[in-house]
């Protein structure tokens, strides 16, 4: 809520399980969800106890317990990670250590289900990570800065079953601590942010080919930094429904009205329509979607000193895709996404005089393709994706900075009797990174490729899973952003113990 910008560093590795990114449907409405929702689910219940070792003198370690009865699931998990972080760099002809990458990491989570009786049940989740890391700075401009962050969440989670369908009520608190020193400047920031949510989900009507249900949601955000304070309170109204017009096909209809005195009170909306051809045609399945969304200004956009701009108003827009799947041939999947984004009132921060400033840009365009392949053989596993993308503003057509045209992904996956190798490689087309004259700065595109080899022993009472990775394989110089250069090639292995279960 200050920055926009989640820091999943907060997140450790050993927590995440699966990743996947939404880009249709309901979830798209909330503030600054218009290009899609990363849904994380946490880490799958075991006892196991990992260890990793890795390049620029990098160790980390994890422990997990999971407890299983009759009326509860408790699985809990610790750990901690280490690196130095300092790599080599090239930079206008000159190769140099690039130093203050450390990063130091502690944290610890639980995740409980509880069966009151066989239509009620309650969940509750706790994490808690602090992170201890150096600034490096700009490559031509070093830093010796540090930054300290905590981040704690607590989350609870009534649920029960009626005639209607599953009712819910659900209630997060967040706080994040964070403190930035740079003795250079003798400079010391502070920032301490606390959010609270209450959500309860309830259906409202279900009869014959129609389902329908209701949210809401009462949010209050707190920020304090450097002693000045800011508060908002959000509420938000939602309502869905689903129309099964036949047993191939359906619409889903969502409305929502999102409300802050003072911030903003903005309704968006969203129908998709989804329908299964299975008539032995070359399109099997059938999608399209069109939405209303927006983005409201964070405390820094509206705040920050220098640069913060009051006067900033809340992103809107409308987003049109369809989806469509084409019939499966010996086990290979291929579907495409075409997309198109109109956008006003977009916030971003574009320089002035001495300082940047968060400022509102109109007529905001983005268009573009998405294709995925999946094909699954005797011989390997592959997936391919690719995004052919524009984005651009304003009369002249400007092109959005940090806005790649081309993305692309390659994976490949070989089983064997006792091993499993796969790579992964990952393209990106070049970026603009600032406005300039006569010329735009450009980040050049840049590939890379990774190796990772697992393989598994499975023992009397135990599976021993040992890892190895290669990142960066070839070695490859680029940046994500100007001025911030990535590693280069980097070793990684893994020894995890499972304890067997019986299920």
């Amino acid at each position: 809520m200050q920055t926009g910008v989640s820091d999943l560093s907060q997140l450790p590795t050993a927590f995440i399980n699966k990743a996947r990114v939404v880009t249709s449907g309901a979830k798209l409405l909330s503030s600054g969800s218009q290009n899609g929702v990363l849904e994380l689910n946490t880490w799958k219940p075991t006892n196991s106890f990992s260890s990793t070792f890795g390049s620029f003198n990098s160790s980390s370690s994890s422990f997990q317990l999971a407890l299983q009865s009759k009326i509860f699931n408790l699985s809990i998990i610790t750990g901690l990670s280490k690196s130095d972080g300092d790599f080599q760099v090239s930079w206008r002809d000159e190769s140099f250590k690039r130093l203050n990458n450390n990063f130091d990491q502690n944290y610890s989570s639980f995740n409980l289900i509880g069966r009151l009786s066989p239509k009620l049940f309650f969940k509750g989740f706790a994490l808690i990570s602090k992170q201890k890391r150096g600034v490096p700075g700009l490559v031509w401009s070093p830093s010796d800065a540090d930054h300290e962050d905590e981040l704690k969440i607590i989350a609870s989670s009534l649920n029960w079953f009626t005639n209607l369908g599953k009712r819910s009520i659900n209630y997060i608190y967040k706080t994040s601590n964070d403190s930035y020193a740079n003795p250079t400047y003798n400079t010391k920031n502070r920032n301490k942010l606390t959010s609270s949510s209450l959500n309860i989900k309830n259906p409202i009507l279900k009869k014959g080919k129609l389902f329908s249900f209701f949210e809401f949601d009462i949010q209050n955000q707190n920020l304090n930094s450097n002693g000045m304070k800011y508060e908002k309170n959000i509420f938000i109204l939602s309502s869905s429904s689903v129309y099964n017009i036949s047993s191939k096909s359906k619409i889903i209809g969502t409305f929502q009205n999102n409300y802050s005195k003072n911030f903003f009170n903005t309704t968006t909306r969203s129908v998709m329509i989804d329908y299964e051809i299975k008539n032995d045609l070359i399109i099997d399945k059938l999608s399209f979607s069109s939405s209303s969304h927006f983005r409201h200004p964070t405390f820094n956009d509206l705040y920050w000193n220098p640069g913060g701009n009051s006067d900033l108003e809340s992103e809107t827009g409308i987003n049109n895709s369809v989806n469509f799947w084409l019939t499966p041939i010996y086990d290979n999947i291929v579907s495409f996404n075409l997309f198109h984004s109109n956008t006003d009132n977009l916030i971003q921060w574009l320089p002035l005089q001495s300082y940047w400033q968060a400022r509102n840009i109109n007529n905001v365009e983005r268009y573009g393709l998405t294709g995925n392949w999946v094909s699954n053989s005797k011989l390997f596993n592959s997936r391919l994706s690719f995004s052919f993308i524009e984005s651009y503003y304003g009369i002249d057509k400007k092109p959005l900075r940090y806005s790649p045209k081309n993305i692309g992904t390659i994976f490949l996956e070989k089983n064997f009797k006792k091993f499993n190798i796969s790579t992964t490689t990952h393209f990106i087309g070049e970026m603009v990174s600032a406005y300039s004259y006569p010329k735009n700065n450009i980040i050049p595109p840049n590939s890379t490729t990774s190796i990772f080899i697992d393989q598994k022993t499975q023992l009397k009472k135990i599976e021993l899973v040992t890892s190895f990775s290669v990142l960066n394989t070839f070695d490859q110089e680029y940046e994500s952003s100007r001025g911030y250069p990535e590693p280069g090639r980097s070793f990684k292995i893994t020894i995890m113990i499972n304890q067997k279960r019986k299920y």
